[in-house]
């Protein structure tokens, strides 16, 4: 059984439930317009693993957000799974780092973050593929369709509370004076959310800048707007929409504009490093920044070089395209 359609005609959760309901073995692969990718393994009808093209998906990202990993360890990982071809996972149960039931525990969660991810796509093409597997070496869970689609209508629920604030995630925040009295209590999270608060950026800049979910940081949002120390930006000029590669976005003439030829630098350099897929992650970081590359402004260089830095694995690699790509935006 191998089908195809869009998420207009027919839901991610609909596709999923037929093809646990048919207890089929393959893969779920799943593109939206943006360029962002995902796959879904089954094994019998259950999910066994999942991958996507997000930066914030990665096994590495979920197990530091659990506190089971540095970013130390996890550069120590990457470099070891390029050099020996050994999947990252395996890696670090093998050298003590976690143990195997942690791993299932990040596996699981990362599987049920990118399930939630899918079933708030409306937009894009699906195309299942019977018997297609993740390979022998690929440590897998067992997680049921139904309690996933469960604990995610859960997560829609809350989610239709946090478009109550903020109805796009293209809207301007900035901190507010907390009316009256009384101490604030926030969660270390929360504090390194307000870090990231300029009274410029907008909901989804701050989703891109944070390493957790967008779910994650919408609800730690909300609840600062809440407590009174956050507001939506009234006066804020109206972010730009997401422009295709081959598009322009129209620039206000006083900004200072990257120089004449950056984006080619931008897609030579990104793609020698990360490879074909260099496009897909591309159109996700400008997606992410709601402006064209060729039309960047100056000042927001650091937030695209911290984009694409962390598409890239290898550290030393990920410095030497960080001070090209910043003299080549200068010059």
């Amino acid at each position: 059984m191998s089908f195809k359609g869009t998420l207009d005609s027919l839901s991610v959760t609909d596709v999923m439930q037929l093809v646990a309901m048919a207890h089929k073995s393959g893969c779920m692969h799943v593109q939206h317009p943006s360029g962002e990718a995902k796959r879904v393994y089954f094994e019998e009808g259950a999910i066994i693993t999942a991958s996507s093209t997000s930066g914030k998906d990665r096994l590495g990202e979920m197990l530091i957000k659990m506190g089971l990993l540095t970013r130390a360890q996890l550069e120590v990982s990457r470099a070891a799974e390029q050099l020996t071809g050994v999947k990252q996972g395996a890696v670090l149960v093998n050298k003590g780092v976690v143990t195997e039931d942690q791993l299932n525990r990040a596996l699981a969660r990362q599987i049920s973050e990118i399930f939630f991810s899918l079933m708030i796509w409306h937009e894009g093409t699906f195309e299942f593929f019977e018997g297609e597997s993740p390979g022998p070496d690929v440590f897998r869970v067992n997680s049921s369709v139904t309690a996933l689609i469960i604990d995610g209508t859960r997560q829609l629920d809350e989610w239709s509370l946090i478009e109550k604030v903020f109805p796009s995630q293209d809207v301007v925040v900035a901190m507010a004076f907390k009316q009256g009295g009384g101490d604030v209590h926030l969660q270390p999270e929360e504090w390194e959310l307000i870090t990231l608060i300029d009274g410029k950026r907008t909901v989804r800049e701050i989703c891109a800048l944070s390493p957790s979910t967008n779910f994650e940081v919408c609800k730690r949002l909300l609840t600062l707007h809440h407590a009174g120390l956050l507001a939506v930006r009234a006066d804020a000029p109206e972010a730009p929409v997401a422009q295709p590669i081959v598009g322009r976005v129209a620039t206000p003439v006083a900004l200072v504009l990257v120089a004449e030829g950056f984006a080619a630098q931008v897609r030579e350099h990104f793609t020698r490093i990360v490879g074909p897929i260099a496009e897909i992650l591309l159109a996700e970081v400008e997606e992410s920044l709601g402006v064209a590359l060729d039309v960047l402004p100056l000042e927001r260089i650091e937030e695209l070089l911290t984009l694409l830095c962390n598409e890239v694995d290898v550290p030393a690699k990920a410095e030497h395209l960080r001070d090209v790509l910043r003299a080549a935006a200068e010059s």
